[in-house]
Order: C-alpha cells, then structure tokens, then sequence
C-alpha cells in the first residue's frame, strides 16, 4: 500500500547517497522509473532521526544558491534525485522575486507541460505565455516556440 511505497522512497533514498556508485545509478533509475517523488516521505525517517533533507543539503553545500538552481537541480536530478514537484516550488519563487524570473516561467511551463506526474496543460499555457511577455528576448523567443511546437492556444 501507500506505507510500502514511502518506505520504498525512503530507502532509495538512502541507497543513491551510497558510495557505491553502480548501487547510486540503480537507486536513481528505480526512482525515476517509479516517479518516487509522488510518494508521501515516511513519517518514522522525521521522528527518530535528525537527518537533513536533500533541499536542506544543497542549501549548505551550495553558497548563495538561487532558487532557480535549486529548482535546475532537482528537475534534473543533479546531486540530488529527480523531484518535479520541489522544482516547481523553487521555480514558482524565483518567477516571483529572483533575477531569472521570465527563464523561471519558462521551465514551469515545460515541467507543466512535460512531466506526467505534475502534467497540467493550462498552467503550462499561463507559464509559456509569461515567459514569452517577457522583456528577454532570448527567453521570449524559446517560449513562442514551444507555443507554437506544443499548440498551447488550444488549452
């Protein structure tokens, strides 16, 4: 059931922080294949251990980092696992107050449009149509694009 599912997450998540990189590899793509990242975490991890989360991880490692490269990381999956829906909440903010924000609209708008997990059409109509507002030309050009590629008027 959905208990053996978060702790299937919980422990592939401690398998891709092994050293063993063939074991690392392996924890990644059972994770993406099963798009762990719309499990619910296991409770028991929080309440008999201190350990810090992925997001609180990178924080410390990365000074100064933006929300747009958290969000970069974890859509990509780079030093962390893969998790569409904690990228969008990094893209989300820095669409509202970072300096990327017209580039932030238009990877929600992919995600939005790409990601079966968190795929919803309209909102990626609404990021794709920002992004293209935008007073970044090269970034208003990729979202026109996409537009037209994907025929996003039609949602």
């Amino acid at each position: 059931g959905d208990k053996n599912r978060s702790i299937s997450k919980y422990l592939i998540k401690k398998a891709y922080k092994n050293t063993d990189k063939v074991i690392s590899k392996k924890a990644e793509d059972f994770w993406n294949k099963h798009e762990l990242w719309c499990e619910k975490d296991y409770e028991y991890k929080y309440k008999n251990t201190d350990e810090p989360s992925d997001e609180q991880l990178l924080k410390e490692i990365i000074i100064g980092v933006t929300d747009f490269t958290l969000g970069n990381r974890f859509i990509n999956g780079k030093s962390v696992l893969k998790d569409p829906t904690i990228a969008i909440k990094y893209f989300k903010e820095e669409s509202k107050k970072g300096d990327r924000k017209a580039e932030a609209s238009y990877e929600l708008g992919v995600i939005y449009f790409e990601e079966n997990s968190v795929q919803n059409y309209s909102e990626s109509k609404k990021w794709i149509k920002k992004a293209y507002e935008s007073t970044e030309i090269e970034i208003s050009k990729k979202a026109e694009d996409y537009w037209n590629k994907h025929k996003l008027w039609k949602y």
